[in-house]
């Protein structure tokens, strides 16, 4: 998942001719969101103030799922990360919130603030960004369908058992039955 969050902030700052771009994704081991590319020169109280303003903007931008401006903030609450503009778009594939994809402060030739264009670039790498992480992340992710890919071994072992039985019992029916196996070397470390 880093390596996406870090191609994706990159792009993000590329593309949309942003200062700064932050990539928030799901951290299992924390149980929470965390920051997992940032993009951008900000460096000291700067940097801890743009993370701050970050982590309520994601927040605000997962809980109404849906992409948010600098309009969406309440007046003054921009003035300490000391930003021009933003945009925040949350990831979120088949239901589940996987994290955000944010940009801050348009760079000057390229106007002072994010338009239109802007904003439909950004819900468009969100929507490839968060295909991608889906496929990345464990199934552990807030909001995570139940019956989705095998989130242990066990569950694995169990779901390879039950097709067995029903395969068999389809074969006793009549019906062809055919067996593959195969060993996952290394199971622990994927």
């Amino acid at each position: 998942a880093d390596g996406i969050a870090e191609s994706v902030a990159s792009s993000a700052a590329l593309i949309l001719d942003a200062e700064h771009a932050i990539v928030r994704a799901f951290d299992p081991e924390r149980r929470s969101f965390r920051v997992r590319c940032h993009v951008g020169a900000a460096s000291g109280p700067l940097d801890e103030a743009l993370v701050r303003l970050d982590r309520r903007v994601a927040r605000e931008a997962l809980r109404r799922r849906t992409l948010l401006d600098g309009s969406d903030l309440a007046a003054g609450e921009e003035d300490e990360a000391e930003t021009r503009d933003l945009l925040v778009a949350p990831l979120a594939h088949g239901g589940r919130a996987l994290g955000t994809l944010a940009v801050y402060d348009k760079r000057a030739p390229a106007g002072p603030h994010f338009d239109a264009l802007d904003r439909e670039l950004l819900l468009r790498l969100a929507a490839v960004t968060a295909r991608a992480l889906a496929s990345a992340l464990p199934d552990e992710a807030p909001g995570a369908a139940e019956g989705g890919r095998a989130s242990s071994y066990a569950d694995f072992v169990r779901r390879i058992d039950e097709e067995i039985a029903r395969a068999a019992a389809s074969a006793a029916g009549g019906h062809p039955f055919a067996l593959v196996t195969c060993r996952i070397e290394n199971w622990d470390e994927l």
